[in-house]
């Protein structure tokens, strides 16, 4: 039987765990802007082994703690855009924003049931865009 979809949920405590194993080949750019400043850039592209694993715990016909799998091929590409700052001969301030586009070909999803059937179906594309801006303090030693 499945868990009707009205009201809330006070047992749901599903997960997705995804990962991306990757290889890549890349270059990164520095240019002195100052004696203490400086810029940075990095690209990077990517080849992915996409994999991920659910449970889906309200669902009783399908089996726990693997519910369903997915597996594709995919890419990546990142780009990163810093700048730094040298306080002293130790400390180091910077700034730096990171954007990253992944994605798969199709691939399969494959089903764990209750019964211990399985099934495999079509994945469809799996898309991931990141945005980040970090700011940092360094130490050398």
């Amino acid at each position: 039987e499945l868990t009707p979809a009205i009201g809330s949920f006070p047992d749901l405590n599903s997960t997705y765990q995804a990962k991306w194993d990757t290889w890549w080949l890349g270059m990164d750019v520095f240019f002195k802007l100052t004696k203490d400043v400086s810029l940075s850039s990095s690209l990077e592209f990517h080849t992915a082994n996409y994999k991920a694993k659910a449970d889906w715990n309200l669902r009783n016909d399908f089996a726990h703690p693997v519910s369903y799998t997915h597996k594709a091929k995919g890419k990546g590409i990142v780009i990163k855009v810093g700048i730094n700052k040298t306080l002293d001969k130790h400390w180091n301030v910077g700034l730096m924003t990171i954007w990253q586009n992944w994605w798969t070909s199709s691939g399969i999803d494959k089903l764990y049931f209750s019964t211990g059937e399985t099934v495999s179906t079509k994945l469809n594309q799996v898309n991931w865009k990141s945005k980040s801006i970090n700011l940092f303090l360094s130490y050398k030693f």
